[in-house]
């Protein structure tokens, strides 16, 4: 039985510095890929379809053999940018749509398969519907420029299967293994298997320590080394085996946080990597 296949990625702004410096650091820590931010796009006119700054980032991944696998867009997922939640026909929806399409030409320009879109605090059933219908128009826009969408979210299950078969037109999930712990929308391992290997697209990962009562928090001082703490990590990755997924692992590891007392941020990414070589590779 021939070995399931994984690569393994960080996030730009999981250092404090985003963009081409992040890109050397992860790097020289020795991952395959990474997920950018968009800079706040519709907030600041969209400084990544800035011709000169895509030159930038695509020489800071020649050079150091990272290759831009995500395009996540910040904007819609923030507060004041939550278009996604707005009726189709309003105008925080058309200002949704523009980012997206926006972003789906900074991705074709800069050879970027995915975007990912973040989507929380879904309030009634009236504001998912609004998602829905929105994310329709998103994946098709997203096709025009022959890029991928996904979505983080904070759904059950239960609500997440129909979402995605009823957007269709092969959005996928971003599923993040801590959101059901800080969401409280379930268990990791089982909603992994439940969703099954054709309806995600790449797994984010990060991992905290419970606080002295048992429970895990977002506080800073807890964030440690993914597999060290108590995020339910090896039970996730085993599911992840379980239902045969192979692709894109994206380690979430805030590297500047209090957690880490400001260690070297390439051998913290180093020590990530090698425990996650170790859960995904040499354990098969």
């Amino acid at each position: 039985m021939s070995k399931l296949q994984y690569k393994f990625g960080t996030f730009d702004f999981c250092y404090p510095f985003p963009g081409p410096p992040a890109i050397r650091l992860a790097g020289e820590a020795g991952f395959d890929g990474i997920c950018i931010g968009d800079l706040y796009g519709c907030e600041k006119n969209y400084p990544l379809n800035q011709k000169c700054i895509q030159q930038q980032y695509l020489e800071a991944s020649r050079k150091y053999n990272v290759s831009l696998e995500v395009f996540q867009l910040f904007s819609m997922s923030n507060l004041r940018g939550r278009y996604d939640h707005f009726d189709p026909d309003s105008r925080e929806a058309e200002k949704g749509r523009t980012a997206v399409r926006r972003a789906a030409e900074a991705c074709e320009a800069m050879g970027i398969p995915r975007i990912m879109i973040g989507t929380t605090v879904i309030r009634d059933a009236n504001e998912r519907n609004n998602i829905k219908e929105n994310f329709k128009e998103y994946v098709k826009i997203c096709a025009q420029h022959g890029v991928r969408l996904t979505i983080e979210n904070d759904m059950t299950v239960e609500q997440l299967i129909p979402f995605l078969d009823e957007v269709g037109h092969g959005l996928k999930a971003c599923f993040d293994t801590n959101n059901p712990i800080f969401y409280g929308t379930g268990y990791s391992p089982d909603m992994i298997r439940a969703l099954g290997k054709d309806r995600i697209d790449h797994f984010h990962m990060k991992e905290s320590r419970a606080n002295e009562f048992g429970v895990l928090t977002r506080k800073e001082e807890l964030v440690t080394v993914l597999g060290e703490g108590d995020s339910h990590f090896a039970e996730a990755v085993d599911a992840i085996h379980d239902i045969g997924f192979q692709g894109w692992i994206f380690a979430e590891t805030f590297y500047f946080f209090k957690g880490f007392q400001g260690r070297d941020y390439v051998e913290i990414g180093k020590h990530t990597l090698r425990n996650l070589r170790r859960a995904y590779l040499d354990a098969q």
